[in-house]
């Protein structure tokens, strides 16, 4: 739950989630053509494990903003946005 989910061409990209306690910073990969799950090895500046964040695709890429971490309370409203190339499968921290 209170993951993302953006379109990138013919593959559906999940980001982050979980449920109560549990955060998570994972992606996958949906293959919209044949219906299947697919794992990509991913490099760079990954955000840390989040949920309830807000996704956008623009042109290859999804650019995630915020969210909530776990964490003391005070620390847990993130105000982050970074970006994830489907092209070269790399993240970046933007802001």
């Amino acid at each position: 739950c209170f993951h993302s989910t953006t379109a990138i061409g013919h593959t559906l990209v999940a980001f982050g989630g979980g449920l109560k306690d549990d955060f998570r910073n994972e992606l996958y990969f949906l293959d919209t053509r044949t219906m299947t799950w697919k794992n990509h090895k991913v490099s760079g500046n990954l955000p840390c494990e989040r949920k309830r964040h807000s996704a956008v695709t623009i042109g290859s890429e999804m650019w995630i903003f915020g969210g909530r971490t776990s964490g003391h309370e005070s620390k847990r409203l993130l105000n982050d946005l970074y970006r994830f190339d489907m092209n070269s499968k790399r993240w970046s921290r933007i802001a």
